[in-house]
């Protein structure tokens, strides 16, 4: 059933219903204390961070990261503290720490060698990474070195492209995918095709009525 739960509390984050959201993982919390059921707190961590990720609630948001992130680790649950870390880099990035996302990607990585990530979890690993390549390519940009700037831009489209490859298996995650791509473009001095991806974004959240990745497009 906490399975279930959880994945009524993302479609209700995407569909953009924050209220019937925030009652089911109060019910999963309810569950996890009931029954004293790791698995389920542990859910109900991850859950939380993407509504408040997604809501831009951000604040003591990372309190709430690195919660998730200990009890994972003290569990010994290396595949949802993978993804803690991948969301807790999201976070990171929003609020432009850039050293502590790429160290939250690192942690993450440090997990992901020890499981097999489901396609949810690595899908939040790759948005958060070609976040990060494309928050460097864009400060390189603002120096002088060619050689640098020409590699990070190397990275940052190797970066998309895993991004791309693997959005086919998350349809939630599309939108986003989509709209970064056309964000490298734009920084790449391409308007047209980064206007291009903006509008395949756009059709994407349409189509899903994904209504908060949509208007982040527009």
């Amino acid at each position: 059933i906490s399975n279930y739960i959880y994945w009524h509390v993302c479609l209700f984050i995407e569909k953009g219903n924050f209220t019937e959201a925030k009652r089911l993982i109060d019910k999963l919390s309810e569950i996890a204390d009931t029954y004293e059921n790791d698995f389920t707190k542990s859910l109900m961590y991850q859950i939380k961070l993407r509504l408040l990720i997604k809501y831009r609630k951000l604040n003591y948001v990372l309190d709430e990261a690195d919660a998730a992130i200990i009890f994972d680790n003290k569990i010994d649950l290396k595949i949802n503290a993978y993804y803690a870390y991948s969301l807790k880099a999201n976070i990171q990035l929003i609020l432009k720490d850039i050293k502590g996302a790429q160290e939250s990607l690192r942690s993450a990585k440090e997990c992901q060698d020890f499981i097999k990530p489901v396609p949810v979890y690595r899908s939040c690993y790759l948005l958060s990474k070609f976040s990060c390549e494309l928050y460097q390519f864009e400060e390189s940009k603002k120096t002088d070195n060619k050689i640098a700037l020409k590699h990070i831009q190397k990275a940052a489209f190797k970066a998309g492209k895993k991004v791309m490859k693997h959005s086919s298996k998350v349809a939630y995650d599309r939108t986003e995918a989509l709209r970064l791509i056309g964000t490298y473009y734009w920084i790449a001095g391409k308007p047209k095709k980064a206007f291009k991806w903006w509008t395949a974004s756009m059709k994407q959240g349409e189509r899903l009525n994904v209504k908060l990745d949509l208007s982040r497009t527009y």
